[in-house]
C-alpha cells in the first residue's frame, strides 16, 4: 500500500507582509538614490553647458581684445572713453578679422597708380577667406595706417575666385602699394576710417528683436551709438552667450600697473597708455527645480595693437 504526505507547507500571512515590508524599503531606497543620481546628472549637464557658455564668451571678448587697434588710424587708441566697468569699447579697422593683403594693383605694378579712373578692379591678395561679394571693405596702408581712398567705404563687386578680390574704386589716380591691405569693414559702417565693437549684459527685454532665450546674454554690437543707447538696431545686435548672471565686469590696466572701472574723460595719450582688460563673466544654471550652480571665469587680455 502507497501512502502520501498529505502536509501542506507554505507562507503565511505575517510572512508575506514582512516580506513585502523589506522589499518596499529596498525599492524606494534604490529609487531614491537613482534620483538623487538622475538629479546630479542633470545639473552637471547644466554646470557643462554654462562653463562651456563662459568660455564662448570670453573667446570672443578676448579675440576682439586683441584685434582694437588693428588698421585705425595714427593717435586713435585701442579702447573708447566710453569703457565703464560694465561695457567695453573697442576701435577697430576689421571688426570680423578679414584682413587681405595685396599682392599685386591690377596693372601688375609694384607701386603706382593703378587705374585711369573709377570702377570695379581686381585685385590679387594672399588670401580670401572671409570675404564675400556685396561686403564692405576699405584699403588701408599699413604702418602708417592712412587710407589712400580717404576714409572710403567700398564694396567687393564679385564672389572672390582664387586669390582675387574685385573692389569697385570710386576714383582714380590713386596708388595703391602691395603691401596695403584689404579689410573687411561692417556692414553698418559709414563713411568712416574704423569701426567699434561693444560687448554688453542684455537680457530678453532690452530691446525689440534681441534674442536672449532665458536670463541674461552676452551681446555684441558693432557701431553701436554713444551711451546710453547701447541697443538701437537689433540686427546689429549678435548674442554671443546665454545664461550668464550680472555683473560682467571690465577693469582696466595701464603702463603703471594702476587698475581703473572706467575710461571716462581719458585723454587719447592717456588711452594709449592702457595695456591691457581684466575680464570677469559670470554663469548660472536655470534648470526649473533644480538648484542654482554658479560659475566664475576671469582673465587679463593684453592690447596688441596699441597706438
Amino acid at each position: 500500500m502507497n501512502s502520501f504526505d498529505t502536509e501542506q507547507k507554505g507562507f503565511t500571512l505575517v510572512e508575506m507582509l514582512v516580506v513585502m515590508v523589506i522589499l518596499s524599503v529596498v525599492i524606494a531606497a534604490v529609487y531614491s538614490l537613482y534620483l538623487v543620481h538622475l538629479k546630479t546628472a542633470y545639473k552637471q549637464d547644466e554646470v557643462v553647458e554654462v562653463q562651456q557658455n563662459l568660455r564662448i564668451a570670453m573667446d570672443s571678448i578676448s579675440r576682439d581684445v586683441k584685434m582694437s587697434g588693428v588698421l585705425v588710424p595714427q593717435g586713435t587708441p585701442a579702447l573708447t572713453s566710453n569703457c565703464t566697468a560694465t561695457v567695453l569699447w573697442i576701435n577697430t579697422g576689421a571688426p570680423d578679422g578679414c584682413i587681405a593683403r595685396i599682392v599685386n594693383n591690377p596693372l601688375n605694378l609694384p607701386s603706382g597708380t593703378y587705374a585711369p579712373g573709377a570702377g570695379n578692379f581686381p585685385f590679387t591678395v594672399d588670401a580670401v577667406n572671409g570675404f564675400n561679394k556685396n561686403d564692405n571693405v576699405r584699403i588701408v596702408r599699413t604702418f602708417t595706417n592712412s587710407q589712400p581712398m580717404n576714409n572710403s567705404i567700398m564694396q567687393v563687386t564679385a564672389t572672390p575666385v582664387a586669390s582675387t578680390l574685385t573692389v569697385a574704386i570710386p576714383v582714380g589716380g590713386v596708388t595703391i602699394n602691395p603691401s596695403d591691405v584689404i579689410a573687411k569693414a561692417a556692414p553698418t559702417a559709414a563713411v568712416a576710417n574704423f569701426d567699434t565693437i561693444t560687448y554688453s549684459i542684455v537680457t530678453s527685454g532690452t530691446a525689440a528683436g534681441v534674442n536672449c532665450p532665458v536670463g541674461s546674454c552676452l551681446a555684441r554690437q558693432v557701431n553701436a551709438p554713444a551711451p546710453p543707447a547701447l541697443l538701437p538696431a537689433p540686427a546689429a545686435t549678435e548674442i554671443v552667450a546665454s545664461n550668464l548672471t550680472t555683473p560682467l565686469t571690465f577693469s582696466y590696466i595701464n603702463d603703471s600697473n594702476a587698475v581703473v572701472n572706467t575710461l571716462a574723460g581719458l585723454t587719447p595719450t592717456s588711452l594709449s597708455l592702457i595695456r591691457s582688460v581684466s575680464v570677469t563673466i559670470n554663469g548660472a544654471t536655470t534648470k526649473p527645480n533644480m538648484p542654482v550652480s554658479t560659475r566664475q571665469i576671469t582673465s587679463i587680455i593684453e592690447l596688441r595693437n596699441r597706438r
